[in-house]
């Protein structure tokens, strides 16, 4: 990971996620993303600008931020051990619906990843 993605730290429950992907059609997928992460954080002054970013990027909608469960569904523990809400994310098109969750660590300079995986539920779908 140091040598693939150096300016992305990931938490300890994607490692889970990323051996649940099997498919090597989202693996590619994950791996793209990943990589369009860890190209914006190489230059990250503690600054985020999610145009900078691009592909999709965005923060949670107000329906998810406000409603407990769906919020609680994208809390991660840190790789520090504290949890916070990654409100951030980037999306997957076509055939695998997914979503890489993150958070910008100012502090550090890095993207710190929390989530790697299908869609999450949301108010409009609560099923994906």
């Amino acid at each position: 990971r140091e040598s693939i993605y150096p300016h992305l730290l990931f938490c300890g429950c994607v490692k889970k996620q990323l051996e649940d992907a099997r498919n090597s059609l989202h693996i590619k997928m994950i791996m793209q993303k990943l990589q369009i992460l860890e190209d914006y954080f190489i230059d990250y002054d503690g600054k985020f600008e999610k145009d900078k970013v691009g592909f999709g990027c965005r923060e949670e909608s107000e329906s998810v931020k406000n409603n407990d469960r769906l919020r609680k569904m994208r809390v991660f523990e840190l790789p520090d051990k504290s949890k916070a809400f990654f409100s951030w994310h980037i999306s997957f098109p076509g055939n695998f619906p997914g979503r890489i969750h993150f958070l910008p660590d100012a502090k550090n300079g890095v993207g710190i990843i929390g989530y790697v995986g299908k869609h999450l539920p949301t108010k409009n779908y609560t099923t994906i």
